[in-house]
């Protein structure tokens, strides 16, 4: 479980969570082991493990479809999950500040027990004395919600409407370039 995080910690974990879902979607995220931000000079570096249903997963079982579990009940945990690896850069000072940059990676494919052993790998390799913040998929969720409903957002038609703004923006700007280098010739 998470513990309580200062307002700027809990703002910058909310970016960060949107920047994973913009890979993963939320409904498949199981959990997340987040790091202790490192701040060097004016840029600050977070990572996490994220476990994650398969694609496919989350949907069957949403649809009642028979998931692998145990004689409690509870998600087998054999079950295979994908491992990402998430990483941030934001450039806290200075001329580029507020630049934000994000990758969310697929490492591997394995039971979600195994997302707490690269957890603690991570952490060993890294000499960080403190145990990474996990959370689960509910809660990372719910983090969510509450930074779009900060935000004014109110729904996924939002996000939808978002995304295709930056990909008209980006077809716009490939037309201009390719404009620009047909006019050089």
């Amino acid at each position: 479980m998470s513990a309580p995080q200062p307002p700027a910690a809990a703002d910058t974990r909310a970016r960060f969570l949107a920047s994973i879902v913009e890979v993963v979607p939320e409904e498949r995220l199981a959990e997340i082991h987040f790091f202790v931000p490192i701040r060097q000079g004016p840029i600050e570096t977070g990572v996490a493990v994220i476990g994650a249903e398969r694609e496919g997963a989350a949907v069957a079982v949403a649809e009642g479809e028979h998931a692998a579990s145990d004689e409690s009940g509870q998600p087998s945990p054999d079950r295979r999950h994908v491992v990402f690896m998430a990483r941030y850069r934001w450039t806290r000072k200075g001329p580029e500040r507020g630049k934000w940059a994000s990758e969310v990676v697929a490492e591997a494919d394995a039971p979600l027990v195994t997302v707490e052993a690269v957890a603690q790998g991570v952490r060993q390799r890294s000499a960080d004395e403190s145990e990474p913040d996990r959370m689960t998929g509910d809660e990372a969720r719910a983090i969510l919600a509450e930074a779009r409903a900060r935000n004014g957002e109110t729904d996924a038609r939002t996000r939808d409407v978002e995304a295709d703004a930056r990909t008209r923006g980006a077809e716009a700007d490939a037309r201009a370039r390719g404009a620009e280098a047909e006019a050089r010739k």
